[in-house]
């Protein structure tokens, strides 16, 4: 079966991006088994339909886009997790969207699809 295996989450601070994860995307990450610090995401708990990651021409930045069934909902989940907003929301064609950074950084587009 073709497919992604796993994620790896670039993270200064493993137990703040663990919480980050879980308590809004219901994602369980795990530490990785070396000296690195970055976490794995098994794509078999997925539960978000369309997850997808674009690699940039920025060294390790990626972007991870995330369809949500409430965006509202996950922006304020976004900051009382210390993560932040960049931009307003957009809506394009059937969906909203705006962009966010986790607490390590990493940079989300959050999208409520109607």
């Amino acid at each position: 079966m073709q497919g992604v295996f796993h994620f790896e989450v670039s993270a200064d601070h493993i137990v703040r991006a663990q919480r980050f994860y879980k308590d809004i995307f219901d994602w369980n990450l795990q530490e990785a088994n070396n000296a690195v610090d970055y976490l794995l995401l098994n794509s078999n708990e997925i539960k978000i339909p369309e997850l997808k990651e674009h690699l940039k021409d920025q060294g390790d930045l990626f972007v991870t886009r995330i369809n949500v069934s409430s965006l509202k909902a996950t922006i304020t989940k976004i900051l009382e997790y210390g993560g932040r907003v960049l931009t307003k929301v957009v809506q394009e064609s059937k969906e909203l969207k705006i962009y966010c950074e986790d607490t390590e950084g990493n940079l989300l587009i959050v999208v409520e699809s109607f």
